[in-house]
């Protein structure tokens, strides 16, 4: 159970980190 919560909590935190990447890189693109 902990081993599916720490994937889960992995996962997210990793799209996050892209999602937050991707909307920096665009924000400097257009600025």
């Amino acid at each position: 159970m902990k081993f599916s919560i720490n994937a889960v909590t992995i996962t997210v935190l990793i799209t996050t980190n892209t999602v937050v990447e991707l909307v920096l890189a665009s924000t400097l693109n257009l600025a």
